[in-house]
Order: C-alpha cells, then structure tokens, then sequence
C-alpha cells in the first residue's frame, strides 16, 4: 500500500442531516488516514451545513465549502476545484463506506498507476437486503479488449461515479467535469470522457462502497426537460463515436451503444409529454421532425429490440417511418393515461 499518496474525498451535501453523521464517521475511520475530506454543501436547508462546520472542529483533515445550490453536479465540481489529493474518490452524503474501502484502491498490484482506471464493485441497501450490484471480475482490460468490457459487462450501466478510483491530473489536464445543463446520467458522461484518457480499466470484485437506496426522488426515477434529455443523448452520441473510434470497438460493443443512444432519444421524445416539461402540440410536431433521422430511428430500434416489449415497438415503427402525426398521438394519449389513471378508473367504475 502506498502511504504516501494522498486521497481527495468530495461529499456533495444537500438537506442529508439524517444521514450525515454515518457518512462521515464511515471517512474517519478509514485505515488509511492520508487523505483530505472536502464536504460541498450545496445550499442545504437544514442542518447539514451546521455539521459539516462541526466536523471541522473536531478533524483537520475536513474542510467545508458552503455554496448557493446549483445541484449535485455543481457540487461535485466545487470539490474537483478544490482538491489537492492525487486521486479522488466521491461519495454521496447518505452513503457510507466500509473501514478498508479506501486501502482497497491502494493495495492494487497495478500500485501507483495513474492511467489505469480502478473500479470496484459496490453493495446496494435497500431495506433489509443488501447484495452487490455489478459483480466485476478482478480483471484489467486493456485498450485492446475494451470491447469486451462495454459490450459483455455492460459498463454503461455503472456510469455512477462513487467506487472508483480517478486521477487529479488527468481530470485537470483534460478540463472533464458534469455537465451542470445535463441532469440524467451526466456522471456516466463524465466517466466515459475520462476513460479516453487512460491505457486501461481494472474491474475488482471488492465491494465496500453501501449504496442506500432511500432517496425514490433520485436521477434515476426522474425526469427532465426536453432540452435537458437531448444534451445528455447528444452528448453521449459524442462521447461513444469517439470511444468507438479510439479503441477499435467491435460490432458488438456497437451494438450496445446503440442500444444506449436509443434509451437516451426515446427519453428525450417521452419528455415533451411529461406533465411538468410538456411542450403544445406544434413545438412537438417541430421537434419530432427534427430528431426523427434515420440514424436516430436505428438507435430506437436496436433499443426497442433489446426491451423486447411491443408498447416500445409501436412507436418505433412510427418513428421509424417518420409519421409524426401518428406518433404524437400515440405518446400523447400513452402519457395521459400513465397520469391521469386513477382518476380515469374512477370515471369508469362512476359509469359502470
């Protein structure tokens, strides 16, 4: 283990004071003790922020930003300006980690590598249970068989950015930061940007990283502007043509980017129907023509295939044949009835 190299932890910290005390005793007490915490807090209403200043009283190796809330990309940012350490690790503020999750990264036979990228495997929580999530081989893939690592393991799955290992210098070199515009799998993005600097990835089957999954308001369950989901998709698209280009990717891993990009677009069309982003009827028919290309129509199709699911192969047929009209009254009628099911069910039971 190398002791010498010193770590930077970035905690974003929103309203978490129910969680905060766990996360942070979790950092503390970590068998490697060469590291700096940096706690964002981004605007907190509660009494995070107040924690987060005790703790500084108390340990030096803590250091507290207060700031305006700009959201958890925002925050994360802030904590990459700030730190000194040569590697970050970031951990959401109502997680917790395990006493030795820290000298896992650093007992690697790969030792002090900044250009192989570490991943380890993290434990989900979700009530009473608890059970790994990716279960990683310990393997190093080289840029050779990078094809291999997205296509079979999937990594675009485990865009998140906590249990792994990056490099300051080249997250500095290379200027990568979320995309604060981007407010669905912007830390995917990020980790795919930085995995065009590094010459190889190392999956471990380690597991010390507690996901708690209590927050049913998460990215994950969320949904956004139109705007917002078509920079996430655009983006991607460029990110995965330049992976594809660089690493020599293989038909398969292609395909499974395709089917990505095909999440991404469908997203980005469901939300011009969502109650709180929906665009009138004209907008929709203008954007629809925008997007519907051919290309953009065979990343829906390798997803509507990979779902298997004929409520997605409906519109991918329409999409497909660029009927517009057909397709916004598909959607349309799809997402009323997703939002106003109960109450449509109570007319139906009123008339029956």
């Amino acid at each position: 283990m190398i002791k010498t190299l010193k770590i930077s932890i970035i905690v974003p910290v929103y309203n978490a004071e129910k969680y905060l005390f766990q996360c942070i005793e979790s950092i503390r007490c970590q068998t490697y003790n060469n590291f700096e915490l940096l706690l964002i807090n981004d605007g907190s209403a509660d009494r995070s922020g107040k924690i987060c200043d005790e703790y500084t009283q108390v340990d030096q190796r803590i250091k507290v930003i207060h700031k305006e809330n700009g959201g958890v990309s925002s925050a994360r940012n802030t904590g990459i300006e700030m730190a000194k350490g040569k590697y970050l690790l970031f951990i959401d503020s109502d997680d917790w980690i395990e006493p030795k999750y820290i000298e896992s990264f650093l007992h690697s036979e790969l030792g002090d590598d900044e250009l192989t990228f570490i991943i380890h495997d993290i434990l989900k929580e979700t009530g009473n249970e608890i059970k790994k999530n990716c279960n990683f081989p310990n393997k190093t893939f080289s840029k050779l068989n990078y094809s291999e690592l997205f296509a079979e393991l999937k990594l675009f799955r485990f865009g998140y950015p906590f249990s792994k290992l990056y490099s300051s210098r080249i997250i500095q070199q290379h200027n990568i930061r979320f995309d604060t515009k981007i407010h669905f799998s912007e830390d995917l993005l990020f980790m795919l940007e930085y995995v065009k600097y590094v010459k190889s990835i190392r999956t471990s089957s380690s597991a010390m990283y507690h996901y708690v999954n209590v927050n049913s308001s998460s990215l994950a369950r969320s949904y956004h502007s139109f705007e917002s989901e078509l920079a996430c998709f655009n983006k991607a698209k460029t990110i995965f043509q330049d992976l594809i280009e660089l690493y020599k990717l293989n038909k398969n891993a292609e395909k499974y980017i395709q089917i990505s990009l095909g999440h991404f677009i469908l997203r980005s069309t469901q939300s011009l129907y969502r109650p709180k982003h929906k665009k009138n009827h004209s907008d929709r028919i203008r954007i629809l023509r925008s997007i519907m290309t051919s290309e953009n129509a065979v990343y829906f199709s390798q997803y509507t295939s990979f779902r298997n699911d004929w409520i997605y192969a409906i519109p991918c047929i329409l999409f497909e044949k660029r009927m517009f009209q057909l397709f916004d009254i598909y959607l349309n009628t799809s997402f009323f009835i997703r939002y106003n099911f109960e109450l449509i069910w109570k007319l139906i039971r009123k008339f029956r």
